[in-house]
């Protein structure tokens, strides 16, 4: 009896009621000129027709799982927990990957890297307008934990991280505390350990549908006054930052600013 080849990529796609957006985001995955790989879609309650969706567009390599809503953080999680691949890549429902994507990252992953991650476009569907994300944020590479603690240049779905990095460090964490922010915790967790492996292409689409409202803003700046604390003990510039996003949030509370961007 044959062995059956685990795949060398998982593709976790997390989702909530995004049914005709998530159809592009799993296109983008079944467009890859490198084919060993699997889609994982995690529902997080969805109350669209996402299942139906993905019934539709269903083959071998894609697995759906239904929970109850949890938030993006559970879902992922959910999704790693599951997940055969040797490498874990994200892939949010409303963005894309490149066709070459997952090519360039097993040509690389070959050398054993830990975590890797990429350039991407951002598109903006308000302004109609498009640039790369390099082009507005510092990128760093190799041991860089204090250059990110300072800023998160990393976005989720470009993410390529090895799979047994998920038992050693912990997963995202699920806590509602640090919604909007649980993916830049869980890279500092990675980081303060390993190192960055840049790939300085633009190998995602990263669709910026709205405006930040100011109730999401409130939450991230509380968000990140909590992830600065904890790293406080052992990081300057964990300090630093939480002290200016306690000022920034005092400004606000006094009304000395508003909630906008």
């Amino acid at each position: 009896m044959g062995t059956i080849m685990k795949p060398f990529f998982s593709v976790i796609i997390p989702t909530y009621n995004s049914a005709e957006k998530l159809v592009r985001a799993i296109k983008s995955v079944l467009s890859q000129t490198y084919k060993n790989y699997e889609i994982i879609i995690v529902d997080d309650g969805s109350s669209d027709n996402t299942a139906q969706v993905v019934k539709e567009i269903a083959q071998q390599d894609i697995r759906y799982i239904y929970k109850a809503n949890g938030g993006p953080a559970s879902a992922r999680n959910m999704g790693i927990r599951t997940a055969f691949g040797k490498y874990i890549c994200f892939l949010d429902a409303d963005d894309e990957f490149m066709p070459d994507k997952l090519k360039i990252f097993y040509d690389i992953c070959l050398n054993n890297e830990v975590f890797l991650y990429t350039d991407a476009v951002y598109i903006d569907e308000v302004k109609n307008s498009s640039y790369l994300f390099s082009n507005q944020v510092s990128i760093f590479q190799g041991h860089c934990f204090n250059a990110l603690m300072n800023n998160n240049f990393i976005v989720t779905s470009t993410v390529c991280i090895k799979r047994i990095i998920f038992d050693e460090i912990g997963y995202f964490n699920e806590n509602v505390q640090l919604k909007f922010v649980e993916d830049y915790d869980l890279w500092l967790k990675i980081t303060n350990k390993y190192p960055l492996t840049y790939i300085n292409q633009p190998l995602t689409r990263y669709y910026i549908h709205q405006s930040n409202n100011s109730s999401n803003i409130q939450r991230t700046v509380n968000s990140l006054i909590i992830i600065y604390m904890k790293w406080s003990l052992t990081s300057f510039v964990a300090i630093k930052k939480f002290l200016k996003y306690m000022v920034v949030k005092l400004l606000y509370l006094s009304g000395m600013k508003k909630w906008k961007y």
